[in-house]
């Protein structure tokens, strides 16, 4: 869908605490857990996970979700095609997203979030090809103050600017992740 063409850095971070990590350049596939109401959906549905070019948010995450025990891979990585939906970038993307989205949460009468949503339409493109036809998702995670700046000093003006924004990527099939890394 996307007309952005976009070379980046993709930081992959996974758990390294022998006996349980993956091996070096491995991206690890995150997918839906557990089940009933404590069902955890992935950000971005299920697929192999990247920070987009930001090396202390992949650091970041290895102290929060792996006490620590971690490694970072990196990844060369170009995104485009009319596989890459782009979340962060593209309004038309993001306008179009929405309608998909929007259409079906009228459907269930429930608006869930994003991930599961996602995990939906992943289901619905394996049981009907072209449904929802991306491979590829870069979107921005927002985090409510979080390295930001105000625009000005006016303290009635609630705008600021972000200075440190983390977007992740998710590629959903191993097969479009790009082969060879560097351990950081």
């Amino acid at each position: 869908m996307s007309n952005n063409i976009i070379k980046t850095k993709g930081h992959h971070t996974y758990r390294y605490e022998p006996p349980y990590y993956t091996d070096a350049g491995t991206p690890i596939y995150s997918k839906i857990t557990g089940s009933g109401e404590n069902t955890h959906f992935p950000f971005l549905g299920e697929g192999y996970y990247f920070w987009d070019n930001n090396i202390e948010r992949a650091k970041r995450w290895g102290k929060q979700r792996y006490n620590g025990h971690y490694g970072i891979n990196e990844y060369p990585l170009v995104l485009e095609g009319e596989y890459f939906l782009d979340l962060a970038g593209s309004r038309q993307d993001l306008y179009d997203f929405f309608a998909i989205v929007q259409k079906i949460w009228d459907k269930l009468g429930e608006r869930m979030p994003i991930g599961q949503t996602i995990c939906l339409l992943q289901t619905l493109e394996r049981q009907k090809p072209g449904t929802f036809p991306f491979k590829i998702i870069r979107s921005l995670n927002v985090k409510t103050k979080h390295n930001t700046i105000s625009y000005n000093s006016d303290k009635n003006i609630k705008s600021s600017f972000l200075l440190d924004p983390e977007i992740i990527i998710c590629f959903f099939d191993r097969n479009d992740v790009p082969i060879g890394s560097k351990i950081c």
